[in-house]
C-alpha cells in the first residue's frame, strides 16, 4: 500500500492534483499471480486516501469489471468507509484465507461475495 500512496499521492513533481483520475489496473496479478480482487480494493484505499479517482483497466477481464462495479455501488449504498473496506479485508484473510492455510483447494468465497455478504448483513 506504501507504494501505491506513493505514487498516486500528490507531490511537487506530479500534476495530478486532489481528483485526477489515474488509469491503473491489475497491479500485481500477471506473473506474481496476485488476488485481483484483494489487489483492486487495494487500489480503491489508497486513491481514496490521496484523494484521486481511478479509472480501473482490467485487460478484458468482464467479470472483475462487473463485480468491481457492483461492490463499489454496494459500498456506496451502504456508506462504507475506506476503514470498514479495510476492517472487511482483514476478517476475510483471518476467517477464509487462513482457514485454507495448507490446503490446495481454493477458497470457498471470493473477496468480493464476502465483503457484499457482510455489508447486507451488518448494518454500518
Amino acid at each position: 500500500m506504501n507504494k501505491l500512496y506513493a505514487s498516486f499521492k500528490e507531490n511537487e513533481f506530479s500534476i495530478l492534483k486532489k481528483g485526477s483520475y489515474i488509469a491503473t489496473g491489475n497491479w500485481g496479478c500477471g506473473v506474481f499471480n496476485g488476488d485481483i480482487e484483494l489487489k483492486s480494493l487495494l487500489q480503491i484505499i489508497v486513491a481514496s486516501h490521496a484523494e484521486k479517482n481511478i479509472y480501473y483497466c482490467s485487460f478484458g477481464n468482464i467479470k472483475i469489471i462487473n463485480g468491481l462495479s457492483e461492490l463499489i455501488s454496494n459500498l456506496r449504498k451502504h456508506n462504507i468507509t475506506t476503514d470498514i473496506l479495510y476492517k472487511l479485508i482483514k476478517a476475510y484473510n483471518n476467517e477464509v484465507i487462513f482457514e485454507k492455510v495448507n490446503k490446495d483447494s481454493p477458497p470457498k468465497i471470493t473477496l468480493f461475495n464476502y465483503i457484499m455478504e457482510k455489508i447486507k448483513i451488518v448494518k454500518i
